[in-house]
C-alpha cells in the first residue's frame, strides 16, 4: 500500500498584495468555481460552498458560510491528496457531494471537523489550521459514506465477534483522541488527531473516537489503513485484536470495490 506524504501547497494563487489589498471577491469566486467545476467533471461529486441561510443537515447538523480562500483550500487537498487513494470510478459511484461549510455542529451542538449526512453526502468545515487536517476528515468521512453504501450485516457480526462482544459506549462519553490529552501516541503530520495509545490499543482501538460505535471504529481503522499503514501492521503483531480488525477492514474495502495502494 503506497502512503502518500503530503506536502501541498495551498498557494496557487495570493489573495493580498502590499500595492492593492485583498483581490476582489469576485474574482476569488471565478477561481473557486472554475475549479470545482473542473473536479466536479472528473471525479462527478459536486462541491456546495455557498448557502442562502446556513448549511443544515438532514440530521440537523449546522454551519454557515465559509471563506472563498478556505474553500478553495479543501478542493486543492481534494485533488491532490484525497484522490490519489482510490480509483476514479470509485470515487464517481460513491461520493455525491462534499459541504463545505465553517462552523460545523452536530445536531447536539457539538463542534465537528466533519460529518456524513446520507445519501453519499459529506460536510467538512474548513476552517482548519492545514492541509493534514482536511485530508483527515475526508477520508473519515467518506468512510462513512463507503460503509453506508456497503452496509453488510456479516461484517458487523465479525467485527463484534473479533472484540468479543465488546458494548461501544457512546457518543456522549468521550472525545476524539487529539495529541493534546498527553499520553503517548502517533500524530499524523500535526493534524492534532493522535492514533495509536498503548492502552487503547491493547483494547482493539486505534483512537478513542472508536470506542464511541461500530461505525467510528471501523472509521478509525482505515484512517491508519490509508494513512499510517506501517503503525498499524506493527500495532497488529503485537495486539491480537488489533490484528484481526486490521484484516477485517481491508477484506472489507476489498470487497466493495477500494483497491488498496
Amino acid at each position: 500500500m503506497r502512503h502518500i506524504t503530503i506536502f501541498i501547497s495551498l498557494a496557487l494563487f495570493i489573495l493580498t498584495s502590499s500595492q492593492t489589498g485583498c483581490v476582489k471577491e469576485e474574482e476569488c469566486y471565478e477561481h473557486l468555481d472554475s475549479k470545482a467545476v473542473a473536479l466536479t467533471d472528473v471525479w462527478n461529486t459536486q462541491f456546495i460552498y455557498s448557502f442562502d441561510n446556513g448549511f443544515t443537515s438532514h440530521g440537523g447538523s449546522t454551519a454557515s458560510e465559509t471563506t472563498c480562500e478556505d474553500a478553495y483550500k479543501v478542493l486543492e487537498v481534494f485533488e491532490n491528496a484525497f484522490t490519489p487513494y482510490f480509483d476514479i470510478d470509485f470515487i464517481r459511484n460513491e461520493l455525491n457531494k462534499v459541504f463545505i461549510v465553517e462552523d460545523l455542529h452536530w445536531y447536539n451542538g457539538q463542534k465537528i471537523k466533519g460529518v456524513s449526512i446520507g445519501d453519499g453526502e459529506i460536510a467538512i468545515d474548513a476552517n482548519q489550521p492545514n492541509a493534514n487536517v482536511y485530508l483527515f476528515v475526508l477520508l473519515h468521512e467518506f468512510f462513512h459514506v463507503i460503509h453506508s453504501n456497503h452496509w453488510s450485516l456479516d461484517f458487523r457480526i465479525n467485527w463484534s465477534d473479533a472484540m468479543g462482544g465488546y458494548h461501544y459506549i457512546g457518543y456522549e462519553n468521550t472525545a476524539s483522541a487529539t495529541s493534546e490529552n498527553g499520553y503517548p501516541c502517533h500524530e499524523f503530520g500535526e493534524s492534532g488527531y493522535c492514533l495509536g495509545e498503548e492502552d487503547l490499543l491493547s483494547k482493539g482501538f486505534i483512537r478513542d473516537h472508536g470506542e464511541r460505535s461500530f461505525r467510528e471504529d471501523f472509521a478509525t481503522y482505515c484512517e491508519a489503513l490509508f494513512l499510517m499503514p506501517e503503525a498499524l501492521e506493527e500495532w497488529s503483531l503485537k495486539y491480537p485484536i488489533v490484528k484481526q480488525k486490521r484484516q477485517l477492514c481491508i477484506d472489507y474495502l476489498s470487497s466493495v470495490g477500494v483497491v488498496l495502494k
